[in-house]
């Protein structure tokens, strides 16, 4: 059974914290970036839309291969998404990745499944991405997102206490 995921593009990336300190085309291109390397959508049959509010012509922002891009033109993420559902073949099969409770009850209601950005992002690590014995890598060794991400802020805190002291 293969899952058609739908994602809420800028709340991913407002709610995770993974991609601050950039500029908004910066904080896509990372996160899209983010998505084709750790895939956490899964199997390459599961069908994977991203979508952000605007429009493409605004941001000239260049096309993924793994998933498609899309952006609201002139109206929001959520109208789009919606639509998305409304329009998918088997909404039980679908899955959007949210945060937003408003958006999260309208397609829920439509029968489509929910999926905190949180869990998504660290889907694959819990999938075992690098299980022992078939990549040849330790799990224990491997961090997910938000471990890296929190050993990432707390080195820098440190690193900028010595160097102010």
């Amino acid at each position: 059974m293969s899952l058609f995921y739908i994602v809420d593009g800028y709340n991913v990336i407002n709610r995770s914290g993974l991609f601050r300190n950039k500029r908004l085309r910066e904080q896509r291109e990372a996160f899209l970036a983010f998505l084709d390397h750790n895939k956490p959508f899964g199997s390459t049959r599961n069908r994977a839309v991203i979508v952000f509010d605007g429009s493409e012509d605004v941001f000239g922002f260049p096309h993924a291969s793994v998933f498609e891009v899309r952006f609201s033109k002139g109206e929001t993420a959520d109208e789009e998404i919606k639509r998305l559902v409304e329009a998918s073949n088997n909404p039980k099969n679908t899955v959007v990745v949210t945060d937003d409770r408003e958006l999260g009850r309208a397609v829920r209601s439509r029968g489509a499944k929910i999926m905190r950005t949180d869990e998504f992002l660290n889907k694959r690590v819990q999938e075992g991405k690098g299980r022992p014995g078939v990549s040849g890598t330790d799990t224990k060794a491997e961090l997910n997102i938000v471990q890296r991400e929190s050993i990432t802020e707390e080195l820098r805190k440190i690193w900028l206490n010595k160097r102010s002291s």
